[in-house]
């Protein structure tokens, strides 16, 4: 399909590589640190049966840096 929009499945078998592609399709870049913790929530989240939506992928990388920050 020209001109169509890709979404990308995030789960429990995405590995680290496909994750911070998908991240950075969005418009985000995570640091190592950062994208392991995304990749962990990922991975221990209820909706893995299904997918990770966007929005809720959008909303774990917003919670991993308020968390970093809270850190600093």
């Amino acid at each position: 399909m020209v001109g169509g929009v890709r979404n990308l499945i995030v789960g429990k078998h995405t590995g680290l590589k496909a994750l911070k592609g998908i991240i950075k399709d969005m418009g985000n870049s995570l640091e190592h640190e950062e994208l392991c913790a995304l990749m962990e929530k990922v991975k221990n989240c209820t909706e893995i049966k299904r997918g990770i939506s966007r929005p809720h992928l959008e909303q774990m990388i917003d919670d991993i840096r308020s968390c970093k920050r809270d850190d600093e």
